[in-house]
């Protein structure tokens, strides 16, 4: 069932145990799982979309499904998958793999058949929306989840939130572009985004009466060039490389929160390492 897997290098391990920062106390009584064993059983099941039951007992890569399940939940609950995103794009930011001029958002939808914590009904039928945040060549640089119903708009502040540190110290007071669809046209977000030097590449709905100028003519007269498609590009790639994100069968939300931030992670560690 594992042919084909690929476990985690001693490179790539270095590295995540760097970024985790775990201060563990001192083992007494059963030993503590290999943590090693314990991202290798989880990128296992995100990977291949599997059920849990499905997780192979091979002991000399993988541990009990168990195990897996509930460091999952406590790595989500604890932050660990957040400062592991953070260090990558710190790596990435010095290696001169990103590009901060030009940012793009989209949201897409994974049904969740089974239900659970914070699934909604939405235009697209019940389940979460994950929104995401890519850089102008399409790395993903930041990721939330929300139910179904929710206003895509109100997640753009926490996912430029998630990358203000890299930010920060990339642009040097230059102003950025944030490019999105017209599903995030409104003034007030317009408003905030200039408050923080990032100018909104935004189409205006069509509302009648509204003498509001074409994407076209916005582009031409800033000289700029449109890259919202790569965030759809970046979302199939997501997909197709961790189908355990194609439908979300997780109840628990921290669950389904830390399997769509193990996406971004092993995207970064494919992009770092090959």
């Amino acid at each position: 069932m594992n042919s084909g897997f690929q476990q985690l290098s001693d490179e790539q391990w270095s590295l995540i145990l760097s970024l985790m920062d775990l201060h563990l106390p001192l083992e007494r009584g059963i030993l503590r799982s290999d943590l090693r064993k314990v991202w290798n059983s989880l990128l296992f099941v995100l990977t291949r979309g599997c059920r849990w039951i499905d997780l192979p007992r091979d002991p000399d890569i993988f541990v009990p499904r168990s195990t897996a399940h509930g460091w999952l939940t406590t790595w989500s609950v604890t932050g660990v998958f957040d400062k592991v995103m953070s260090g990558l794009l710190q790596v990435a930011l010095q290696k001169g793999k990103l590009d901060l001029s030009q940012l793009a958002i989209d949201g897409s939808f994974s049904p969740s058949p089974g239900g659970g914590q914070e699934v909604k009904h939405g235009h697209k039928g019940k389940g979460s929306l994950l929104h995401l945040l890519i850089d102008g060549v399409g790395n993903p640089l930041a990721i939330t989840t929300t139910g179904a119903h929710a206003d895509e708009r109100q997640q753009v502040e926490p996912l430029l939130n998630q990358a203000k540190h890299i930010r920060t110290k990339s642009l040097q007071g230059r102003m950025t572009i944030l490019e999105a669809d017209k599903g995030y046209d409104a003034a007030w977000l317009r408003q905030t985004l200039l408050s923080l030097q990032i100018f909104p590449l935004i189409p205006y709905r069509n509302i009648k009466g509204r003498n509001a100028p074409e994407m076209s003519q916005i582009c031409r007269v800033f000289n700029l060039t449109q890259k919202r498609w790569m965030v759809e590009r970046s979302f199939a790639w997501l997909k197709r490389r961790c189908r355990r994100l194609l439908l979300r069968w997780e109840r628990i939300a921290k669950m389904w929160t830390g399997f769509v931030m193990m996406g971004l992670i092993y995207t970064w560690l494919k992009n770092l390492f090959g």
